[in-house]
């Protein structure tokens, strides 16, 4: 099983509403990449949100939760809930993603990590066209170092900090990538959903 942690904690402030609820193509945005992980088995993947929304979008899809107050800090709050999270279960590593990124594949993220585990390194992320983002892959060895951050800062602070361990994974398809922070973003999201 491949953890994957899924970051769904955010105010949305560019948004100017919850993008988390906002429909696409039928579902919450939100729920697109649990769900398609959870079809595809083989991901063990825990939605991090302070949003009490997304937690019953989960419940009702039998989806693992972490609801934490922390993720109100900023996006240091659902890193450093996540990381003491899974220093609490003892995982070896976990892939890190948005809740606002609903076009990632299972055979992405599962291609990406069986990729960073032959590299040998601590830590990974996806590229595409020269742009480095989300998803991104931190072994145990920087969980504590995760939960010491603070602030607007996330986990991608410690990949620029040991960008030596860092492995860079180049995806196929860009569009995999892309969230939404903006609502012509959404607006574009659904126009090229309707059109795949």
């Amino acid at each position: 099983m491949i953890p994957v942690v899924v970051l769904a904690g955010g105010a949305a402030r560019r948004f100017g509403s919850n993008k988390l609820l906002a429909e696409l193509n039928g579902l919450p945005l939100v729920m697109h990449t649990p769900l398609r992980l959870q079809k595809a088995g083989g991901f063990d993947v825990t939605v991090v949100t302070c949003h009490e929304e997304v937690k019953q979008l989960c419940e009702e899809a039998g989806l693992t939760c972490l609801f934490s107050t922390l993720c109100k800090e900023g996006l240091s709050g659902s890193v450093r809930a996540a990381a003491e999270h899974l220093i609490e279960r003892g995982v070896p590593a976990a892939v890190f993603c948005g809740g606002d990124q609903p076009f990632l594949t299972a055979e992405a993220l599962r291609n990406f990590y069986e990729a960073w585990q032959s590299s040998g390194n601590g830590l990974g992320t996806c590229c595409a066209d020269g742009q480095v983002t989300n998803p991104v892959i931190f072994s145990s060895l920087y969980f504590e170092t995760l939960t010491e951050l603070t602030g607007n800062t996330g986990g991608r602070a410690v990949l620029r900090a040991n960008k030596a361990d860092c492995f860079f994974y180049e995806l196929a398809d860009p569009h995999e990538i892309m969230d939404i922070d903006l609502p012509q973003q959404l607006e574009d999201a659904r126009k090229g959903a309707k059109r795949r």
